[in-house]
């Protein structure tokens, strides 16, 4: 009995799209990054953030709009890899976000689906995410959440590293000493920096 073909090939082309897709998108070049979306109503954007989601025929307009005021990225260590099957392809970059004004780096990943319109490989669907252990995504060590809660004055707010790195120098923030604590179950310091948000 034969084996089933593999159906999805490697695509040189398609990791390519989605690296100037991600390097557009970094460098806040948001009207190229859009020009770079589907026409599809399905197309959508899951940032790292709560709140970034955007879908649907509008999306283009607000990408653009919540694309515009935040700080330009740099992205190193890339690594991308794409596969297509017909008019679907999908991707998948590894790369560090170095954010000159924060002096920060922050471990990143992205996947994109990929459709083929006009002979244009466009992207139909972005997912951002960094990662994290899977202990501090899952919440175990409440009493370190607690230890996180009280590093916090009540009318405070706190953020991590990769929050910090993402916003960078943007007008209406301004960030405060850092705070650096050791959480059971997580390797080495974890840093939180107060946060003072005008709008």
């Amino acid at each position: 009995m034969s084996q089933p073909r593999d159906p999805f090939t490697p695509s040189p082309e398609i990791a390519a799209v989605a690296v100037r897709w991600i390097r557009t998108y970094a460098a806040r070049r948001s009207d190229a990054a859009v020009r770079l979306f589907s026409c599809s109503d399905a197309v959508s954007y899951i940032g790292s953030d709560e709140g970034e989601f955007f879908e649907g025929a509008d999306m283009r307009r607000m990408f653009g709009a919540f694309t515009d005021h935040q700080v330009v990225l740099e992205l190193e260590d890339m690594e991308a890899r794409g596969f297509e099957s017909g008019p679907v392809g999908w991707a998948y970059i590894l790369f560090t976000v170095y954010s000159p004004k924060a002096n920060m780096r922050v471990r990143f990943r992205s996947t994109m689906i990929l459709s083929l319109e006009d002979a244009v490989w466009r992207v139909v669907h972005v997912h951002n995410s960094n990662p994290k252990p899977n202990m501090e995504s899952m919440g175990y060590g409440s009493p370190d959440l607690d230890k996180l809660a009280a590093a916090a004055a009540l009318d405070e707010i706190r953020v991590t590293d990769a929050t910090r790195a993402m916003i960078g120098g943007s007008a209406g923030f301004t960030f405060g000493d850092a705070t650096g604590m050791h959480l059971k179950g997580l390797e080495g310091e974890h840093i939180l920096y107060s946060l003072d948000w005008t709008s």
